[in-house]
Formats: structure tokens, C-alpha cells, sequence
């Protein structure tokens, strides 16, 4: 049981949405990833926060991951072509 009466710590849950994340699945440190904290900032328009609180989760789930990383390399690749075609 964790501290203050909650049934799950605050790791349990996923930093981004909120969901739990069940005791088998992946879970990825927000903090170690930086590509992830960056994808966060770019589509949330805040940076990551609170990593330094018992009480903040320090994972997300392998959905978020994927589709923030997804996002930052989509909206990486749209910049590139759009900058590509006022060069040429």
C-alpha cells in the first residue's frame, strides 16, 4: 500500500493520461527519455513538471510514448518538407 492511504503509488499511473498501468506492462521513465519531455512540451505547450514530487508519476504508458514520439517526428518531417519547398 502506498503512502497516504492511496492503494496504488504514484508510478502506477501513466504521466500523461493518467491511466494505470498494469504491473506487466512497459512503463517509461518521463525524465530519462528526453525526446519524450520534448514531445510533451510541443504538443501540450507545457514542459514536464513535478518529477521532483513522491507524489508525481515518473512513467508513462507505451500508447503515450509512442504517439508523442510519433507526433514530434510528424510535425519534425511536415517543418522539413515546408522548409525544402520555400528553398527550392
Amino acid at each position: 500500500m502506498a503512502s497516504s492511504g492511496c492503494l496504488h503509488p504514484a508510478d502506477s499511473f501513466c504521466y500523461v493520461c493518467g491511466q494505470f498501468i498494469k504491473i506487466r506492462a512497459k512503463k517509461y521513465s518521463v525524465e530519462a527519455s528526453r525526446i519524450m519531455c520534448e514531445a510533451y512540451k510541443t504538443y501540450f505547450g507545457v514542459p514536464v513538471g513535478d518529477q521532483d514530487k513522491s507524489w508525481a508519476p515518473h512513467f508513462a504508458c507505451e500508447y503515450c510514448k509512442k504517439t508523442l514520439e510519433g507526433k514530434l517526428n510528424s510535425c519534425f518531417s511536415l517543418i522539413c518538407v515546408l522548409i525544402y519547398k520555400v528553398l527550392s
